[in-house]
């Protein structure tokens, strides 16, 4: 691999790998705190991170969570506004309350790599090409970064049709399926680059997802009884504690969907193809589909984003009746009771607090939607 930095344009580096060609930045209005130890240390390693003028990067999950800076972005996802890029650098700014999530940034990040490299062998949906990795040292601490190519297509716009719709999620079912099929050795979202395995048993992931120290905290803010507190316990008992006797370990993607993290061609013939899937930092191994269909069941009441449930199922090679009569649609709707009692808790936080995610106004409309959904899920599957 050979790295050097050249101009390129307006920009005052531009970083090159073996003739691939990038120009790192951050998002303007958000720069880390430690952004000046980080740009030290990016020049050791060639990604410097100064930021050109008129260019910016949109706000992405990656830096709302804190799992990653993004320095380089490039013009299929508008995130520069002109020029024509390929690659994506990405350097890791995982915060220390974050590891008993995702590990430490070296294992979270060599989870990203292997992720990508399974994906690719299989070879039925596209991702990116790790072109490049490293680390760099920061303040005493280890920062992975990686670069990866950019992919193709173009996101999905938003008023599409009700068809229109349909086909986007029964393509992004079939992807969804696809990752499916790779079946992880061990459980959780905790990579273990010298074993090639998630470290976690499903007993010790599950307890992780269940948190109850905020189901106790969404208690104390009046967001659950304490009955339905005991009652959630139950259903994780009941219904989640046996789901890896039921169900083959399988690759979850963790947050797809066709707004969320996914390219396509051929929208605007109404035949859309998945060109690109982005975004694997919750990749996960799980028993099944449930958490996946839950997610997007998340995303549909937390954002009231459009979820077009048959045809997802159907892109899986998942019958309705299937779904509906055997135990997958109360497993996912026990997975998804967990995703809202964590949704619900940031939401009133943000409320009493005034935080900025997600803002005081987005909160009170999803406590909305949380309070009627919620305690009719609870009700459904204590029944």
């Amino acid at each position: 691999m050979s790295t050097h930095g050249t101009t390129h344009g307006d920009a005052p580096f531009c970083l090159e790998v073996d003739g691939v060609k990038c120009v790192p930045t951050f998002r303007q209005g958000w720069i880390p705190p430690e952004a000046k130890e980080m740009q030290a240390q990016l020049e050791s390693v060639g990604l410097n991170a100064a930021v050109p003028d008129g260019h910016k990067i949109k706000e992405t999950r990656l830096i709302r969570t804190s799992q990653s800076v993004v320095f380089a972005a490039f013009g299929e996802r508008d995130w520069i506004r002109d020029g024509d890029f390929s690659a994506i650098a990405k350097f890791s700014n995982l915060a220390e309350d974050r590891e008993r999530e995702f590990g430490t940034p070296e294992q979270h990040y060599a989870k990203l790599v292997w992720v990508a490299g399974q994906i690719a062998t299989q070879g039925e949906v596209p991702v990116a090409k790790v072109l490049a990795t490293g680390s760099a040292e920061v303040d005493g601490k280890s920062r992975p970064w990686i670069l990866e190519e950019k992919l193709t297509g173009a996101e999905a716009p938003a008023g599409l049709d009700r068809g229109m719709q349909q086909s986007l999620w029964k393509e992004t079912g079939r992807v969804a399926g696809s990752i499916f099929k790779i079946e992880p050795q061990g459980y959780g979202t905790i990579f273990d680059p010298a074993t090639g395995r998630f470290v976690q048993t499903w007993d010790e992931a599950l307890d992780a997802r269940v948190e109850k120290a905020s189901l106790d905290r969404l208690v104390e803010l009046g967001g659950l009884t304490e009955e339905q507190r005991a009652d959630i316990l139950g259903i994780v008992e009941d219904r989640l504690r046996t789901m890896d006797e039921r169900y083959p370990r399988a690759l979850n993607h963790g947050d797809l969907g066709p707004i969320n993290n996914l390219f396509f061609s051929g929208i605007d013939s109404e035949q859309p193809v998945v060109t690109g899937v982005l975004d694997f930092d919750d990749a996960a191994s799980l028993p099944g589909s449930a958490w996946t269909i839950a997610w997007s069941r998340w995303h549909q009441i937390a954002f009231e984003r459009n979820l077009e449930l048959d045809s997802y199922l159907e892109g899986m090679g998942i019958a309705k009746d299937e779904y509906e009569g055997q135990s997958l649609q109360k497993d996912a709707d026990a997975a998804l009771v967990l995703g809202l009692c964590w949704w619900k808790k940031m939401c009133m936080e943000s409320v009493n607090r005034g935080g900025d995610w997600p803002a005081p106004n987005v909160a009170e409309k999803a406590l909305a939607r949380l309070d009627q959904h919620l305690p009719q899920l609870i009700d459904r599957l204590k029944a």
